[in-house]
């Protein structure tokens, strides 16, 4: 099974500029691919790479703080988002300074 086990930055790696990206998270910081997203922030911050994202999730995503999660990726330019994220104060604002896309759909 080892051979199908790669490290975060290796499956990070495999986004492209681009790419959709479909993240799942209950809220609150809960079952959210925290290692994930946190490592891409990284490689963004590292590389400028991958740009422009679409991420789409279905429930909040975010600790309501300003320390973990999606807050993490908060720059402007590298994803558009298919949620607002109000668990996420540092994306919401860049939303409301028009600085980042989103929509928001009900979620019933």
């Amino acid at each position: 099974m080892s051979d199908k086990v790669i490290s975060a930055r290796a499956a990070i790696d495999l986004i492209q500029s681009g790419d959709t990206l479909a993240i799942h998270g209950a809220g609150g910081g809960n079952v959210e691919p925290d290692l994930l997203i946190k490592t891409l922030a990284e490689k963004f911050a590292e590389t400028g790479q991958p740009r422009d994202l679409t991420v789409v999730h279905i429930s909040g995503i975010g600790n309501w703080k300003d320390s973990a999660s999606i807050s993490s990726t908060r720059r402007p330019g590298p994803a558009r988002h298919r949620r607002p994220l109000r668990m996420s104060p540092r994306f919401a604002q860049l939303i409301l300074d028009n600085k980042m896309e989103a929509y928001c759909w009900p979620q019933g």
